[in-house]
């Protein structure tokens, strides 16, 4: 079992917590909480898994003598439970479950039953073999890969096929973040899907079962190893489809670090970067991977023993393109999974402002011209900040026109933008001193010798 279910017993009506390994007799019922299921083993090898928020009625649980013919009967009051019954060894042999709507018989097969209460609704959905389902004197056959409906005290539906399982094939096999996600691959006509997450292949016992709208599942925070995933899709009539499961390891720990810079596309003017990223709690040891490409094909360094939080490239980096990312080393965990590659780009230091020309209704502004195909981007302002420029201006030749601005202090700053919209680093701000106008040091003089006359 996992998680919590209670017992009511036949005999005196006690109730009591249900625990593995407990024998329920004949006339017990179960319920099992949220987030829990139970699975039963009868004494004819037949299996089944009570799921979540279910109440089942053990009827009547009998076997003939030594004949090995056994006559198992239950009551499905609300909930949804999984079968798994062995082929009868005899005419005699029964495995009847009920619901307030319907009963089901069964001879050898792999089958589920759902008795919404809410909504007076009873499913069947058989995968292997063949149940018949009875209710209001009209009985109905359903073959495996079908399922069918009774509502309240209509007559059993026509049976329908289930959906296709969902193709599991592109489900990472690693997963190294948590909480889970998971994109289940859309199965038509779906209105949603059934997750079940067990340790076991055979999914004897589940961690997890759950139903999600959409097709974006969002898990539990599970421990690190490896997990069984079963996975199937829900019918706008509620009805259960087909079976998928995949193998799939969880490894999110120790926590990749926090990457801080380089910043994610920026330019690095430097040509040995510097590699700064964050330090988690207890961890002493980290592995630095740079590379030319997103997918960490094409490796420029790699470092598996870097005892520090950041890391300084050994090699002259030409221009170009990098990835970098950092994954966490701890002594029980060992290694972890890498953070997300983080893209910078190795550029040339923005071209150095010339001084500028200073006409008497002009300023003329120049700088180096840069590599082919690139821009500038040139700014002017009133204060070092440049929170609100004066002049924000994108050009294509390394020269700007302006008109003269007030006598004043100003600064400016430049940088260049390439072919493919990257755009790089400012250079190093720069003052400009704009002097008083010489008409005023003319008026001044003027007045000044007219007074002295």
């Amino acid at each position: 079992m996992h998680g919590q279910a209670w017992v009511i017993e036949a005999d005196g009506g006690r109730r009591f917590p249900l625990s593995a390994g407990s024998l329920l007799v004949e006339g017990d019922k179960i319920e099992t909480l949220d987030d829990s299921n139970v699975r039963l083993q009868f004494i004819d090898g037949s299996f089944l898994l009570l799921q979540e928020k279910s109440h089942l009625h053990l009827d009547r649980i009998g076997i003939f003598g030594d004949s090995g013919m056994v006559d198992n009967r239950l009551m499905l009051e609300k909930g949804r439970l999984e079968t798994q019954v062995e082929p009868s060894t005899g005419p005699a042999n029964r495995f009847e479950i009920k619901t307030p709507s319907a009963t089901t018989s069964v001879r050898g097969t792999d089958y589920r039953v759902n008795q919404d209460e809410e909504n007076a609704v009873s499913r069947a959905e058989v995968l292997g073999g063949k149940i018949e389902v009875t209710g209001s004197g009209v009985s109905r056959f359903v073959k495996a890969n079908q399922g069918l409906l009774i509502r309240g005290s209509e007559p059993p539906a026509l049976p329908v096929d289930l959906l296709p399982a969902p193709n599991v094939d592109a489900l990472p096999r690693v997963l190294e973040q948590v909480p889970i996600q998971l994109g289940i691959p859309e199965v038509a006509g779906s209105s949603g899907y059934r997750v079940q997450i067990s340790l076991r292949e055979d999914f004897r016992s589940l961690m997890l079962d759950n139903t999600f709208a959409g097709n974006l599942f969002k898990g539990p925070d599970l421990p690190d190893g490896n997990y069984f995933f079963r996975i199937r899709a829900i019918d706008a009539s509620g009805l259960e489809g087909l079976n998928a499961a995949t193998r799939i390891e969880l490894n999110a720990r120790p926590e990749p670090p926090l990457l801080l810079e380089p910043k994610p596309a920026s330019g690095v003017t430097e040509e040995r970067a510097v590699f700064v990223w964050s330090k988690p709690v207890d961890i002493e040891q980290f592995y630095f991977q740079l590379a030319k490409d997103s997918k960490f094909r094409e490796i420029v360094t790699d470092n598996s023993e870097v005892d520090e939080s950041q890391f300084v490239s050994p090699d002259e980096l030409p221009l170009g393109d990098y990835y970098w990312r950092v994954a966490a080393v701890d002594e029980n965990e060992g290694l972890g999974p890498f953070s997300d590659a983080q893209h910078f780009r190795r550029v040339v230091p923005a071209p150095a402002l010339e001084e500028p020309e200073i006409s008497d209704e002009h300023l003329q502004i120049r700088w180096r011209a840069g590599l082919p195909g690139q821009r500038y981007q040139f700014q002017l302002a009133d204060e070092p900040s440049f929170s609100a420029p004066l002049v924000d201006k994108t050009v294509d030749e390394p020269n700007i026109e302006l008109d003269k601005p007030d006598s004043g202090t100003y600064y400016m700053r430049i940088r260049t933008i390439d072919a493919d919209g990257f755009e790089n680093p400012f250079g190093t701000t720069q003052t400009l001193e704009v002097p008083r106008s010489w008409y005023w040091w003319l008026l001044l003089l003027l007045l000044f010798a007219l007074f002295a006359i």
